[in-house]
């Protein structure tokens, strides 16, 4: 079975649109490699894992509370039936609850550290 793929892969390879295919994604590949985009992600990668637990924390918390906040103001520009379904209060509460954690990432991170869910994760890990 494995033998069969080998061939239809080297075949599929060897035709003008297996070619065309590759090439372009040798191009993209490059070009993502050389892009402006891909060295802002790598330092941001960097500056991320320099950074203290607390510090990721109030990120990913501001991050959220963002994303949240945008999800609850364009709702009220687009029409109700492509809205999510989930309910704007508890998009709300997302929201109040993510600034209160960036608010105070420490003591997060501290009653997290004795929360039923981060225990049951070492047990399991």
């Amino acid at each position: 079975m494995d033998d069969e793929f080998v061939h239809v892969r080297r075949v599929t390879a060897d035709s003008l649109q297996g070619r065309i295919i590759l090439a372009a994604g040798r191009v993209a590949s490059r070009a993502w490699h050389d892009s402006r985009l891909h060295a802002l992600i790598d330092s941001a990668g960097h500056v991320i894992s320099r950074s203290s637990i607390p510090e990721r924390t109030r990120m990913a918390a501001l991050i959220v509370a963002i994303g949240a906040a945008t999800n609850a103001a364009t709702r009220t520009i687009v029409p109700p039936y492509t809205a999510p379904a989930l309910p704007i209060s508890v998009i709300l509460a997302i929201a109040v609850l993510a600034v209160a954690v960036a608010a105070a990432p420490d003591a997060f991170v501290k009653a997290w550290g004795g929360s039923r869910i981060w225990r049951s994760k070492q047990r399991r890990g």
